[in-house]
């Protein structure tokens, strides 16, 4: 492969990350009707689907055949996901998704709709999308565009890699400390009112502690509700519940 064929390459994985940033958002901020900004970086751009794209057309580019290509694209894809939540998991001590709940998955980490899902956007990609977005973009670079356009991306994504996984050691720290709060809180809030006081102190603490999220690490709480460290018992929309119930009990 020549310098000029990964340099677009390149291009496209950032441009189809981009895509699947504004599919997982914006599916998801309907869903659950308020805003996601989802994935692991902080950019707008979702690496997973960048490089699951860039699989589909290197190895299945060449194909015609739609069920071929469902079929072959569905496999990679999920292969793809699963190796990266395995390796998330192993790399943080931390699950941040799972599919347990849905039929047809397999450890939680993958499940038939996503199955469904890259099939149908691999093979209407590789078909319709691609030949579109290939002609009226990289076909109409010249080298030293690409090239810059390429370094661009490789720089771009590395700094926010390095700034994301620097930030998760005090991330896990943070979340322990604010569920311990909330074990503690939810325990007072349960007794009677004699404890008010206590509860509302234990309150005034673990809103402080939220406090010290800092703008990363709110959106990583927010972009996988699913978020579980290994040494903590509750999910991130679990902890979320919980701060709101608590504050429900208490001001009723």
């Amino acid at each position: 492969m020549t310098i000029r064929e990964i340099g677009d390459y390149l291009i496209w994985f950032m441009i189809y990350s981009f895509i699947g940033w504004i599919y997982e958002s914006g599916l998801r901020s309907f869903t659950h009707k308020r805003w996601y900004n989802s994935g692991f970086l902080n950019g707008p751009y979702i690496p997973i689907y960048g490089c699951g794209a860039v699989l589909d057309i290197y190895f299945l580019g060449s194909l015609r055949d739609p069920f071929l290509i469902f079929f072959l694209a569905a496999n990679i894809n999920c292969i793809l996901e699963y190796l990266t939540s395995y390796e998330m998991e192993e790399l943080f001590h931390a699950r941040w998704w799972d599919y347990s709940k849905k039929p047809l998955n397999i450890n939680g980490r993958v499940y038939y709709m996503g199955y469904i899902a890259f099939g149908v956007f691999a093979t209407l990609t590789i078909l319709y999308l691609h030949p579109w977005l290939k002609a009226h973009t990289t076909d109409n670079m010249s080298d030293t565009a690409v090239l810059v356009s390429s370094l661009l991306v490789i720089l771009t994504i590395s700094i926010d890699t390095f700034i994301t996984v620097r930030s998760m050691k005090d991330f896990q720290e943070k979340m322990e400390t604010l569920t311990l709060a909330l074990e503690e809180h939810h325990e007072r809030v349960s007794k009677e009112l004699m404890e008010r006081i206590d509860s509302l102190q234990s309150l005034e603490r673990i809103k402080e502690l939220e406090k010290r999220l800092n703008a990363q690490e709110r959106r990583l709480f927010n972009a996988f509700p699913d978020l579980k460290f290994h040494n903590i018992r509750y999910t991130a929309e679990e902890i979320r519940s919980m701060i709101i119930e608590q504050n429900r009990k208490l001001f009723r």
